[in-house]
């Protein structure tokens, strides 16, 4: 093993990959120490490139970061390398993480079919010279996010980019499956453990493939397939995610959900329904009173260069209630929860 470590990566490469991950997820060293069973001060020294990695210290830590223990030792350079007996390998690495995460072997047949029918639309993309575009192309380049508050802030800054891209403005998405395809997204559903939420692939030979609970609402699958769209766009490194309830908390997670929240509730339009419906949206932007700049030559008495505007009264104010709850989240397509929220 320590042969095939030296052969494939430097210790230094390997060090500062596993810093880089562990940043990306949003986890500390401790963290990370306590998911792979290692004091924080070892983690410390293999991210320092003080301290040899064992084969089973190496496995753990590719389960700790969703990646395989060959990922790990491929250097960058070799990433987009896909060649087909390196994506049947990747394939069956990823089908034995689903299967160390309680899903089914039918699950694992299904999802062969999957990659064999996105293989053969990868193949008939190529050849008609349309494999160049998809949103890949304009992924998002940033820095991992180094807090909650930072995820969550790329999420919904990226979404909104993301919208005007696709010039979809403030309206809400109809079909969101239709618009993934023609983005060269292979969306789809399967039975999924209520504990596994979504998964996401991303192969060269197969292209980006979404997978979403076939037993989960219209809503939820909907909400699944832009988080899935987040993660094409900001973790296309990622070979393959299980997005469960594990890894919740991480911060591409995080990201990702900011991200489906904006991408089918986007602000600007939820404040036009909200208007639509007779509420006074101006008064929850800026309090019950406004002043405003004026014109002094304008104003009573004269000299005097503020205004002062009365919304609505209070009542017109009241919370939203349950109806008009629901009509919010029939109207963009959305779970009632994400509506409040």
């Amino acid at each position: 093993m320590n042969e095939f470590m030296q052969t494939q990566t430097r210790p230094d490469d390997l060090n500062r990959r596993l810093r880089r991950l562990r940043l990306a997820a949003g986890m500390s060293q401790s963290d990370v120490g306590k998911n792979i069973g290692l004091p924080r001060s070892a983690v410390t020294q293999i991210e320092l490139g003080n301290r040899d990695l064992s084969a089973d210290e190496l496995v753990r830590f590719a389960a700790a970061f969703q990646r395989s223990p060959t990922a790990l030792l491929t250097p960058s350079n070799e990433f987009d390398n896909d060649q087909l007996p390196e994506d049947d390998g990747v394939l069956i690495e990823f089908q034995d993480a689903l299967k160390s995460s309680g899903e089914s072997p039918e699950l694992c047949e299904s999802l062969k079919q999957i990659t064999q029918i996105a293989k053969e639309l990868t193949r008939i993309e190529n050849q008609f010279g349309i494999d160049v575009y998809g949103p890949e192309a304009v992924a998002f380049l940033g820095t991992p996010p180094r807090s909650t508050w930072e995820a969550t802030h790329h999420g919904i800054t990226v979404a909104e980019e993301e919208r005007r891209r696709l010039d979809l403005g403030s309206a809400p998405i109809r079909d969101l499956p239709e618009l993934l395809a023609t983005l060269r997204i292979r969306a789809s559903r399967l039975e999924l453990s209520p504990r596994t939420l979504s998964l996401f692939i991303h192969r060269k030979s197969t292209g980006p493939i979404v997978i979403v609970n076939k037993s989960a609402s219209v809503e939820e699958r909907r909400f699944r397939f832009a988080h899935g769209l987040a993660h094409l766009l900001f973790d296309r490194d990622h070979r393959w995610i299980i997005c469960d309830q594990k890894h919740a908390n991480h911060h591409h997670e995080i990201r990702a959900n900011a991200f489906a929240t904006a991408f089918l509730v986007p602000p600007a339009g939820l404040q036009r329904y909200l208007q639509s419906m007779g509420r006074d949206t101006m008064a929850r932007r800026f309090d019950r009173v406004m002043d405003l700049i004026a014109d002094a030559s304008t104003t009573n008495p004269p000299y005097h260069s503020r205004i002062r505007v009365n919304p609505r009264s209070y009542q017109d104010n009241r919370d939203i209630n349950g109806y008009e709850l629901s009509q919010i989240s029939s109207y963009f397509g959305v779970t009632t929860s994400l509506a409040a929220y």
